[in-house]
């Protein structure tokens, strides 16, 4: 889990390290956020998993050049080698 904070001086979102995020971390896992969240409309779910199927390490390496925010892990993995054995 990487955990972000709005920083107004840079205007930009910068990771937070240490007890912050371990705190944060924490609260994400026992589901302290999950009130201020949102339903995704239903009638666009199907868009948005084909979409994130293109969702590449070079797509995000163009996002983020410095690797600042960005980590692709075994679950992208994992979808990834899914995706290339159905199309085989």
């Amino acid at each position: 889990m990487i955990v972000l904070k709005w920083n107004k001086q840079y205007q930009d979102f910068v990771r937070v390290t240490g007890y912050e995020e371990t705190v944060a971390g924490q609260a994400v896992k026992d589901g302290h956020y999950d009130f201020y969240l949102g339903g995704y409309p239903n009638q666009r779910i199907a868009i948005w998993q084909q979409s994130t199927n293109h969702i590449t390490q070079e797509v995000l390496d163009k996002l983020d050049p410095l690797h600042t925010i960005h980590h692709i892990g075994q679950e992208y993995d994992r979808r990834n080698d899914q995706v290339e054995q159905a199309i085989e």
